[in-house]
């Protein structure tokens, strides 16, 4: 790309090679993967992030490998859209994902907010992927056979700053 010319211009060239360019998601995601410098299990984070390229906003789904605190990007998508995205986007993502790597090869999943869906929990329990998932602090948990729930920063009052606490058994959490 050359810097003096225009931005639309660069990046209409850009869609130009992209849309007659094939190549296979799972190789490419094999071979980025191979360029970071851990093993398994590994930390694996799914984020969407939104990137500007002059005038036009992309955004994307990614999920990467954590390595010294930077994700190093395993598999992606680009949404059509700003703001949220849902379930089977992130299903889909992940599934890009796990042709990559095995969930037994992963230490834990993380991912903020966003990502606390049932319909996306309950796919990350049937793949048998680890996660930590932040949880807003008025999100209903309680026992997996809903006898019972309170909300998240019930439990969490009990500690302290950089403390953790875990419940025990197996445990449920309301809303979407």
């Amino acid at each position: 790309m050359r810097p003096q010319v225009e931005t639309d211009s660069t990046y209409q060239r850009l869609q130009h090679f992209f849309a007659g360019f094939a190549f296979g998601y799972e190789a490419l995601g094999q071979f980025l993967l191979e360029l970071v410098l851990t093993d398994p299990p590994y930390v694996v984070i799914i984020d969407r992030t939104e990137w500007h390229f002059g005038r036009t906003a992309v955004d994307v789904l990614t999920v990467g490998v954590a390595y010294e605190g930077i994700a190093f990007p395993v598999a992606w998508m680009a949404l059509d859209h700003g703001g949220g995205s849902g379930a089977d986007k992130h299903t889909e993502v992940l599934e890009q994902f796990l042709q990559v790597v095995r969930p037994d090869q992963i230490r834990a999943l993380v991912a903020d907010r966003e990502f606390t869906g049932s319909d996306f929990l309950e796919v990350l329990e049937e793949r048998k992927v680890p996660f930590v998932i932040q949880l807003k602090v008025g999100r209903p948990v309680g026992s997996a056979s809903g006898e019972w729930s309170l909300p998240v920063r019930m439990f969490a009052r009990t500690c302290g700053v950089q403390q953790s606490s875990l419940l025990g058994g197996r445990q449920g959490s309301g809303g979407s």
